[in-house]
């Protein structure tokens, strides 16, 4: 069947009544009229995608996305379809996807309408953006730590302490101690994102928990009995009779 002979073919047939029915049968190579299309795309909404196809006999739609079959399962994909002119059976198919936009950006779409006649294939539709789309919405849009949505697209960073891994998403641990000793004066120990400084023994950490101090425990001990109306001034001892012995520790 070629475009010229297509139309509506008419069978008169006479009856011995005298009367002549007729029966009217519409022959219409499967085709399109026009390609799907976009009707709306917006972030966090379903995208509908329609398949205006004209055939006879009756015609099947199917559509493949990035050239494999597409599973219609009723959630994700849901196809519908209305008669847009029955005398030339023409249909709209619509393709309604129920997924983040973000996951679909790329995605080549194509209806196929098929009858005993043959087949016609629509051109191939990717799927792009006609508006904002915040790509952070979806699953923080692969970042591990923090995602900023920009104009056209969006980027990975990570919080203090980590740096970006090379695959644009992973965060790794910095270990501050590897430069500079973690500008700890002696000891430094590498932490999840951040270190943490410590001093060896006899020193003491300062305030500004980078620095250390040297640190003495010093004790004095004085051996002998005062007379008992004896009463020493601030670090005074006197012998009131006997030896007295006072021993000094320092530790640290």
């Amino acid at each position: 069947l070629t475009i010229g002979q297509q139309g509506v073919y008419t069978c008169r047939i006479p009856l011995l009544s005298g009367v002549m029915r007729e029966f009217n049968i519409g022959i219409y190579p499967n085709g399109f009229n026009t390609a799907p299309k976009v009707v709306a795309i917006t972030s966090n909404s379903s995208l509908t995608l329609i398949c205006t196809t004209t055939g006879s006999p009756a015609t099947t739609v199917t559509w493949t996305k990035d050239g494999e079959p597409l599973t219609i399962d009723g959630e994700a994909y849901q196809m519908t379809q209305t008669v847009t002119d029955r005398a030339t059976a023409t249909y709209d198919n619509v393709l309604s996807i129920s997924r983040p936009m973000t996951s679909i950006l790329g995605n080549i779409f194509t209806c196929r309408v098929t009858n005993v006649l043959g087949s016609d294939v629509s051109q191939n539709l990717e799927i792009t953006t006609i508006g904002p789309v915040n790509e952070c919405e979806a699953n923080n849009g692969g970042c591990e730590h923090n995602c900023t949505d920009t104009h056209a697209s969006f980027q990975c960073s990570c919080r203090t302490g980590y740096r970006l891994h090379t695959d644009n998403r992973a965060c790794t641990d910095i270990d501050e101690c590897s430069t500079n000793n973690g500008d700890c004066e002696q000891i430094c120990t590498n932490t999840q994102g951040s270190r943490q400084c410590s001093c060896r023994p006899g020193f003491l950490l300062a305030s500004n928990k980078m620095d250390c101090t040297e640190h003495l425990n010093i004790s004095i001990s004085v051996d002998y009995i005062p007379p008992s109306d004896f009463t020493p001034g601030p670090n005074e001892y006197r012998a009131a009779s006997g030896p007295v012995t006072v021993t000094c520790t320092a530790t640290g």
